[in-house]
């Protein structure tokens, strides 16, 4: 999967595009400045998804540390938006 969020760093209620590429269970993760990282992914049986995004750095230069992400339906298909940050230590 490939999870696109909609701004240079992920937040709740940021938005995500969530499109299949095939990778399972691994997933690409981009946001608006380009910065890209690795991440893993679960859905949960009420049909949210679990996103953990592994360290990173920004376009400007600042170190990110893995973080734990749910994500909801946002309506559409592919759009998506943060619900609330999880415990990075559980992932």
């Amino acid at each position: 999967m490939r999870f696109s969020f909609h701004h240079t760093h992920a937040y709740p209620g940021c938005g995500v595009t969530v499109e299949e590429d095939g990778i399972e269970p691994g997933a690409l993760v981009d946001f608006v400045d380009g910065a890209v990282c690795a991440g893993r992914y679960a859905y949960r049986p009420s049909g949210e998804i679990e996103l953990v995004v592994e360290p990173y750095v920004t376009a400007r230069g600042t170190a990110i540390a893995r973080k734990r992400w749910l994500l909801k339906s946002s309506g559409g298909a592919r759009e998506w938006k943060v619900a609330a940050r999880l415990d990075a230590s559980a992932a």
